[in-house]
């Protein structure tokens, strides 16, 4: 919305992004396709539907579009860019201090650039059997979990104004999600959690991911487990801090101006048991509109000649045809 149709954001503006965020802002700044981003997605989208929710292998799939999609010149045309900035949290080796977040805009060559996709999306044992993956020799993990405000929604420096855009309902936290939203929408919320914790544990991922996991622990030394265990406290530390953002430390959000088309537990719940079409449709139509609403407030002139009917032709958000596996 603010790029291809109301053009009110350029590809060659400042972009950030952490965890997902970094392929939004691949997308942003023209290293990746939109149209073909998002049906990679959705195939995404179904191949974890149908694969126990990626439990302990979402690394690997996402780092499989990441591939699929980048040239053989990406690093070359990030570096051009010259600010693109992915957002990547660092854990203390020891895990004594507070992890730290760090905005990463040059690479080396692609595969430095892949790896720091991978590295910016790894949610710690879910992403992989371990805690942490590996960003240029050092631990790191998702660069959304750093803690509050740009610890989860990074901007780029030296901006005078940063558009920020959370993709969880405001006011939300982690503590909040397990007990209060759990509550307020049960049954449906007991029902969902149990179809995503079937659909994880029955398909053989959680067997697999566990003799990963020994097998990574097992080589390494006894030292490596008690750092990991440190490095888990302060991640959960972090995490307890975190408030979703919404109005004054975010811009646009679900739920903003438009209401949700599922409960504030489900929407936040498909981050880990993606929807099917239906709820991708739904997701892509409610940023769709919250994105419109907000540039008219914002005064956009372009934006009084837009409206919230559903598009069509080959860049049509909602539902399309059925992927193909992948």
């Amino acid at each position: 919305m603010l790029y291809n149709e109301l053009k009110i954001m350029k590809a060659s503006d400042p972009v950030a992004g952490a965890s997902s965020g970094c392929l939004a802002a691949m997308v942003a700044n023209g290293i990746f396709p939109p149209k073909t981003m998002k049906e990679e997605l959705e195939t995404l989208s179904e191949f974890c539907s149908s694969h126990g929710n990626c439990g302990w292998q979402l690394k690997e799939e996402v780092a499989k579009v990441i591939r699929q999609q980048l040239g053989g010149d990406a690093a070359e045309r990030v570096n051009k860019h010259g600010r693109t900035y992915i957002a990547i949290t660092f854990p203390d080796p020891a895990g004594k201090k507070p992890a730290e977040q760090r905005l990463i805009s040059r690479f080396k060559d692609t595969e430095d650039l892949i790896q720091a996709g991978e590295a910016s999306i790894y949610v710690p044992l879910w992403g992989g059997p371990t805690m942490t993956t590996t960003f240029r020799g050092e631990p790191a993990y998702d660069g959304s979990v750093a803690g509050p405000g740009s610890g989860y929604l990074p901007c780029p420096p030296n901006v005078t104004y940063c558009i920020r855009i959370n993709a969880r309902p405001a006011g939300q936290t982690v503590l909040g999600y397990l007990t209060s939203d759990f509550i307020r929408d049960a049954p449906g919320s007991a029902a969902f959690l149990a179809t995503a914790v079937g659909k994880t544990v029955l398909n053989g991922n959680l067997a697999s991911g566990a003799t990963r996991a020994v097998g990574a622990y097992a080589a390494g030394s006894p030292q490596k487990v008690v750092n990991e265990a440190g490095m888990l406290v302060q991640l959960l530390a972090a995490i307890n801090k975190q408030v979703m953002p919404g109005e004054g430390d975010a811009d646009i959000w679900p739920g903003r101006r438009h209401k949700l088309p599922v409960s504030p537990y489900v929407w936040t719940g498909w981050a880990g048991a993606p929807p099917g079409h239906e709820g991708l449709y739904q997701m892509y139509e409610l940023g769709r509109a919250e994105a419109l609403t907000w540039a008219l407030e914002a005064g956009f002139p372009q934006a009084k000649g837009c409206n919230l009917e559903r598009r069509t032709g080959p860049m049509a958000i909602g539902p399309t045809p059925k992927p193909k596996r992948r």
